[in-house]
């Protein structure tokens, strides 16, 4: 993976709209990090970077960002960086085999990716159809997968270099 670094938060903020920014907002508030990310987070020993290929227009990335930030205002040692995944659809399509909204990858130094996040927590990719698609992604938005977003995030900072 060819290595450049990506955007702070602030920056990628910055190519929101004011009814995006009002729309994470909204989201931010539903989604909480508990005692346990907060303990893993604190845990985490060594320098960590997540790309997160996203849009800010989102309204799933909205609601599992949160919980990444709050890791990594607690730790500097996990680094996110943000990129366009429209702009990157092809690289990470290549690299992955698909692109959704968010794509958070975890990369080593060498920029290996060591694990990933992509769109869902895997947990409820795995239970999506199409008859309960919709209900699912209303509960997704709606911050009652909170803590198994927040699970997924554990796994992928905690994930070793090969």
């Amino acid at each position: 993976m060819e290595e450049f670094k990506g955007l702070s938060y602030e920056e990628y903020l910055k190519k929101a709209t004011n009814e995006h920014l009002d729309m994470i907002k909204e989201q931010e508030e539903l989604s909480v990090i508990s005692g346990e990310g907060i303990y893993e987070a604190r845990n985490v020993s060594e320098d960590i970077v997540l790309k997160v290929y996203s849009e800010t227009r989102c309204k799933d990335a909205a609601t599992a960002l949160p919980i990444l930030l709050e890791m990594s205002k607690i730790n500097p040692k996990i680094k996110l960086e943000f990129f366009s995944l429209e702009e990157n659809k092809e690289k990470i399509i290549n690299l992955i085999g698909k692109a959704k909204i968010p794509t958070i990858l975890r990369v080593d130094k060498d920029g290996n990716v060591l694990g990933n996040y992509i769109e869902f927590p895997e947990s409820v990719n795995k239970k999506i159809n199409d008859s309960n698609k919709e209900k699912l992604v209303t509960e997704f938005r709606s911050g009652i997968y909170s803590k198994i977003i927040e699970n997924e995030f554990i796994d992928l900072i905690k994930k070793e270099a090969y």
